[in-house]
């Protein structure tokens, strides 16, 4: 993790140990029958992303068809409130890029929380992350 950021993790039961390193990538073990859960990666301070174009991102799954969304707060977001961009993950490790006008509820002038990854599922899944990045010129 670079200087100034820190993963967090939440979820509605306030459980922990969810979330560990796989190598290079994240592992986040999403368990079963929660309404939801999430792990996030938070900017010391808030961050100014106007000039920049693009959210990239590895993600993965350990099995077929996990929908995830992608998220991104600024410092004013209430929990819940952000916009979510839904991906259906698969298998293979895959490189997404979201243009950062997708998350129509954050400032970009005001970014606290630059990358999220939410999972509504009741079943349990396992999801992978890497190289999580901001495209500015």
């Amino acid at each position: 993790m670079a200087a100034g950021y820190t993963l967090g993790i939440s979820n509605e039961r306030g459980t922990s140990g969810w979330l560990r390193s796989a190598g290079t990538s994240l592992q986040i073990d999403f368990q079963p029958d929660q309404a939801w859960a999430s792990a996030f990666i938070s900017a010391g301070q808030p961050m100014d992303l106007r000039a920049c174009s693009v959210l990239v991102a590895d993600l993965w799954a350990s099995r077929e068809g996990v929908q995830v969304g992608l998220g991104m707060k600024d410092s004013a977001d209430a929990d819940g409130s952000e916009t979510l961009v839904p991906l259906t993950l698969g298998m293979a490790r895959t490189s997404y890029r979201i243009p950062l006008a997708q998350f129509t509820t954050a400032d970009l002038a005001s970014i606290a929380v630059p990358f999220q990854v939410v999972y509504h599922g009741r079943e349990a899944a396992t999801v992978y992350v890497d190289n999580v990045r901001v495209l500015c010129p």
